[in-house]
């Protein structure tokens, strides 16, 4: 499998919800990558955004990383933001993990306090050799 995959899972979002799905191939390295703008503060603001997992497009569960369960799950709060050195104002973070292949994944944005915006990516891969870039699936 060495053609990894990346998708804009959740694109200017300013509430609540779940974003786009998409199959991962059978890869079952999983990374998310979040950036908070447009008036995002994480001393102030609440933002939880988490990977979740369906065997079926509905039913959609959490990625835990591990056991037990409790604070393990694949996700970014707003205590994991740091402010982008390029673009004042804008916040970002990657968390990634290991886990076993699932047919198809989703960011969904779970907490939002209001007043700013959220991109979601999420990319999957699962070979062990190097990747020259990442793959971008076709949406149906």
């Amino acid at each position: 499998m060495a053609k990894p995959l990346k998708w804009k899972s959740l694109d200017g979002v300013s509430a609540t919800g779940p974003g786009v799905i998409q199959a991962t191939k059978g890869h079952d390295k999983f990374g998310l990558y979040v950036r908070a703008f447009d008036g995002f503060d994480p001393s102030t603001d609440t933002l939880t955004v988490r990977v979740e997992a369906s065997e079926t497009e509905e039913d959609f569960a959490p990625v835990d990383r591990g056991a037990p369960a409790v604070d393990d799950v694949l996700s970014i709060t707003e205590g994991d933001f740091v402010e982008s050195e390029e673009n004042a104002g804008v916040y970002a973070s990657y968390t990634g993990s290991n886990s076993f292949p699932i047919d198809n994944l989703r960011a969904n944005c779970t907490a939002h306090s209001g007043g700013f915006t959220v991109e979601a990516y999420v990319y999957v891969s699962g070979s062990g050799e190097a990747a020259h870039r990442f793959q971008t699936p076709n949406t149906a």
